[in-house]
Parts: structure tokens; sequence; C-alpha cells
């Protein structure tokens, strides 16, 4: 499969072709003032989006007008495909008589305009002279005017380029700050996740929910108590406004401000099936718009690999069991469940409770079977030096207290070990 790109002045032109025939074309905007991560990484969005696989694509070829994008497109494909692009020019056999360069036709048309540009100017300078020297002084005057509004332009455009560099919502810092995640350990990424989407989308109200089933979905981690406001549970598909969006795959945003939504709501997905849904307030008026809810289409595009694999992660762990069938969750597994929800509630990001079980090695099947059915699908139950624990997850210490009286009428004493997890 071949990578072809035609850049031209305005567009860059691209597609694939397999076989002689073309599987598809897009357009991205020609900007020299581009990096060559900036379209690596426009390059890789487009393939992805197109379901084609860097592995298919054999070798690339560039036509160009622009040549200072000539240079940075040649990287990005390197960077992507790690292919060396082959840039069509006057010089190559392609088979056809080329009377003469483009450039070179550029070139006589610059000079020509340029020769009508000084004549026009000659003469009008000439004609103003003899018509009038107090005319003269007003152009001058004029003209001075405007060297100076010219000079504040090139002072702002200075500012903004500067601010482009460093802003945090530009391609290239985006995905500096979502590949961040990458340093977490899978069983901590849904946790971080919500800090990361705090941090790019500038509002400290974030939460994160696991779908559970076609029904629920569990709140997993928040950035603060107004991430909360909808509750530990969802009901979903009953959030028939941002339901309708979201199981079309678009941004939710809560344009009329209705307090039983979020302001901004995405869904990720997975094959298919609804993951995670993250939730977004504290956005000002001005800021629920198309360019933020792009905006955060990318961010959840660049993450959902990370907060896919962690979710799936998470589901992996339940069979590592410690004896057979049961729901017991080996030490090991454990051991990291409980850290990684621990360290997550020291940074605020989550709730959670751990509750040791009182009984004996020989009751830690029965009691296991027994006490599963008063959890919920998001608790754990698995073991630690102390024995048989449970791990409750967005669970505030007084509310285990009522999981701790479920646990005494079914004939299991259990007490709160919050203070068993070290800092």
């Amino acid at each position: 499969m071949i990578l072809a790109l035609d850049i031209g002045n305005t567009n860059v032109v691209l597609g694939c072709i397999a076989d002689g025939e073309i599987l598809f074309t897009e357009r991205m905007a020609t900007d020299s003032g581009k990096t060559e991560l900036d379209y690596a990484i426009s390059l890789k969005m487009v393939l992805e989006l197109r379901e084609i696989k860097v592995s298919e694509i054999t070798g690339a070829i560039i036509g160009s007008v622009v040549p200072p994008v000539t240079s940075l497109m040649r990287e990005a494909i390197r960077k992507v495909t790690g292919q060396e692009a082959l840039v069509v020019n006057v010089d190559m056999n392609i088979g056809l008589e080329v009377l003469m360069d483009y450039s070179t036709y550029i070139w006589m048309a610059q000079l020509f305009i340029l020769g009508m540009v000084v004549g026009y100017m000659r003469d009008q300078i000439h004609h103003i002279k003899k018509d009038d020297q107090e005319e003269i002084s007003y152009l001058h005057g004029q003209l001075g005017d405007m060297t100076e509004i010219n000079d504040s332009n090139v002072r702002m455009k200075q500012i903004f380029e500067l601010q482009l560099v460093n802003q945090k919502d530009s391609l290239g810092k985006i995905y500096e700050i979502t590949s961040s995640l990458d340093q977490y350990g899978a069983y901590e990424v849904l946790f971080y996740a919500a800090q990361t989407i705090s941090k790019l989308m500038n509002t400290e109200d974030v939460a994160v929910y696991t779908v559970a089933n076609q029904s629920y979905a569990r709140l997993f981690s928040f950035t603060s108590p107004t991430a909360r406001k909808l509750g530990n549970s969802i009901r979903y598909p009953e959030m028939e406004a941002m339901y309708t969006d979201l199981k079309e795959r678009r941004v939710f945003i809560n344009k009329t401000m209705d307090e039983r939504y979020p302001l901004m709501a995405q869904a990720i997905y997975a094959e298919d099936e609804m993951q995670i849904i993250l939730m977004l307030w504290g956005l000002p008026w001005d800021r629920m718009n198309l360019a933020e809810s792009n905006r955060l289409t990318v961010i959840s595009y660049l993450i959902q690999n990370a907060v896919v694999r962690a979710n799936r992660y998470l589901e992996a762990l339940r069979e590592h069991r410690y004896l057979g069938n049961s729901s017991i969750l080996e030490k090991e597994a454990f051991t990291q469940l409980v850290s990684a929800f621990f360290e997550a509630k020291r940074n605020g990001l989550t709730e959670c409770s751990l509750v040791k079980i009182t009984c004996g090695e020989e009751k830690y099947l029965e009691a296991a079977e027994v006490l599963g059915k008063k959890l919920r699908q998001t608790d754990y139950v698995g073991m630690l030096d102390g024995g048989l624990y449970v791990l409750l997850s967005d669970t505030e210490e007084k509310n285990a207290l009522g999981v701790i009286t479920r646990f005494a009428e079914a004939g299991y004493e259990s007490t709160i070990a919050n203070g068993e997890v070290a800092a």
C-alpha cells in the first residue's frame, strides 16, 4: 500500500493506493508554522480514523509546491510509518517532458508583478510630487501611522505565537500530557485520567464513570465534590438528552444548563460497547462551544487506549482467584488493587474503605459466597496478610458502617481496616 500526498499552498490532499485502487482521500490544512510532530499526529489520526494499519504501508510519495512543508511532512511520514517518502521533482524520469520548471514560472511571475508594482509606485510618486506637496506630507503622515500599526501587529503576532507554542490545548501539548498516563500502572490509569482531563479542559470538576451494564454506570474517580453531584451510581440510559448524544458518539453539551446533567460529557467506546463516560462541570457558558467539544473529542481519542486497557485490567483481576472458582482475589492482585485505590483516595480522586472479615480460614469460601450477595459489582473480596478483606469502592467510612451492619445480619462480624493500608 502506498501513502500519497499532494502538498498545495492551501491544503494537503492525502490518500492510500493499493493494487491501483484509491482507498480514500482526505484533506488537511497546509501550515508551515506546524512542527513535524503536529503533522505526524494529524497523519496518524487520519490513518486510524480510516482504519489503515501502519504496517500495511510499504511506501510513500510526495508532490509539493511548498518546500518548507515538504521536509516537515517527510519527517512526519518517517515517524508514523517508518517509510522514507519519495519527493517528486523535475529531475525525475517520470515519462513526461517538463517544458518549464514550476519554480521558474513562479520566479518570472514574481519579477513581472514586482516590475508592475515598482512602475506604478514611481508614476504615483511623480504625480503626487507634481500636483501637491501638501498631499505628499499627508501621505507621509498616513505612512507613519501604518508603520506604527504594522509594528504593533508584529508584536501581537509574536505574543500569540509564543502563547500558541505554550498553550495546553495545542495538539502537540495535548498529546504530551495524555501520553503521561502511560507512566501509571493499568490499575491506576482510571484514577489519573480524571486528573489529566481536568488539566487539559481547564476545569476543577471532572468525573469518570465506568459502565457496569446496559442500565447502570458507577462513579470510579472524581476531582472535586461537585463532580460527585450525580451520585455513586447513575441510570445513564434514563438521562435521555445526554444518552442520545453519547450513543451517537457525539459530545453532549448541556445548552439548557439543566442541573440533572453535567455541562459536558463524552463516552469512550471499545469494540462498539460504551465503556467509560467522562463528565465535566465548572465550565463557563462561553466555553460550551464547538471548539471545546472538539478538544474533548481529541483528548478522549488520545486517552482511549489507556483507559480501556485499565478497565479491562480491572475485569481481568477478577480471574486471579485465591481458591478455586470463588470470588476471592489472590493476595498479590488484591494488594495492588487496594494500594491503587488508597493512593487515589489520598490524592482526592476517589473514596474507598477496607473491611476485615472476622472468620477462620476454613470459612473463607462460605463467607465470600454469602457476603458477595451483599456487595456491588464494583466491590472486591480478597486476601491480605491479615486474612479475608472486602474493598468497598467509592464508599466513605461512614457509609461502610452500613455494610458492616449487613454483614453482621448475615452472620459475619467485620471491622473497618483503613488504618492497615500504609500511607
